[in-house]
């Protein structure tokens, strides 16, 4: 999926096949540090063998909706669970269900900024000969596109991480690049868990064809809006949060109240123009 997030989708894309091909041996996965470094995927897993946790695999998958326009990613869960106590003794027993959808957001057009998800026009490509005719060959624009099943549940262990932080501060000159690996492994530990998919302020303001607020204002925002917030160790300069991308939309509306855009330089009707004209919630 070409988005500014690639990286973290490699990862649980990588995560589900290792998930899936368990699963078919009755073992579940748990995953302990998933890490996207320079070119390369690292992963450290715990394999376990239960049955239980093989049935709540589908709640752990789903499909990404993708907005091309907006970079809005929508998660659609392969499978939901409820809990049900048990009126004698107070047991909690867990059914699963086939999920319901599409998922909020996600319809004919981009709930943020009213992009097609669908097939939206044809493009002139590349040109070939053929019987000594020249052909344009048109190939379809799609501005919304579907991408999975990828994992979606938490890629890091917190302890896990910290046990190794505590290793590698005991054992420092036994490893010669000790202070990257101690960074990196603090950003994955302060990763926000149920917050998939990163996002950057410049390019998000992007989009809205505005300046950027400095991160620490932008990450201000959100705490003060109740949220969790972190940074990604897969890019530099993004942030995580368990807010909505809506939420974030207005966090932008709100920065170009004091940092208004040029609308002469603005198409009507463009994805730019209905991001600015979509009301605060």
């Amino acid at each position: 999926m070409n988005a500014e997030f690639s990286h973290e989708v490699g990862l649980r894309l990588v995560l589900h096949s290792i998930a899936t091909t368990a699963a078919r041996y009755g073992r579940h996965i748990e995953p302990l540090l998933s890490l996207s470094i320079d070119f390369y995927c690292r992963l450290f897993i715990r394999i376990d063998t239960s049955p239980k946790e093989v049935k709540a695999l589908p709640t752990k998958t789903s499909l990404l909706y993708y907005c091309h326009d907006c970079q809005t990613p929508h998660t659609q869960a392969f499978g939901r669970v409820s809990e049900r106590v048990s009126a004698k003794n107070g047991h909690v027993n867990l059914n699963y269900h086939a999920p319901t959808g599409p998922p909020p957001g996600v319809g004919e057009k981009c709930g943020q900024c009213g992009g097609k998800y669908a097939v939206s026009r044809l493009q002139a490509g590349s040109r070939r000969r053929l019987c000594g005719r020249v052909l344009t060959v048109f190939v379809p624009v799609a501005r919304g596109q579907i991408g999975g099943p990828m994992w979606s549940a938490p890629i890091h262990d917190q302890a896990f991480v910290q046990s190794m932080l505590d290793h590698v501060g005991e054992n420092a000159k036994d490893f010669a690049t000790a202070d990257r690996i101690t960074g990196m492994l603090t950003v994955a530990k302060n990763e926000v868990p149920n917050a998939p998919f990163y996002f950057t302020p410049a390019k998000l303001c992007s989009f809205f064809h505005c300046t950027s607020p400095p991160i620490a204002t932008f990450a201000s925002a959100l705490l003060n809006g109740g949220f969790q917030v972190s940074r990604s160790h897969a890019s530099p300069g993004s942030l995580k949060t368990d807010a909505s991308r809506a939420y974030v939309m207005d966090v932008v509306r709100e920065w170009i109240k004091e940092n208004p855009v040029k609308m002469d330089k603005v198409k009507e009707n463009s994805p730019t123009f209905r991001l600015l004209q979509k009301e605060q919630t």
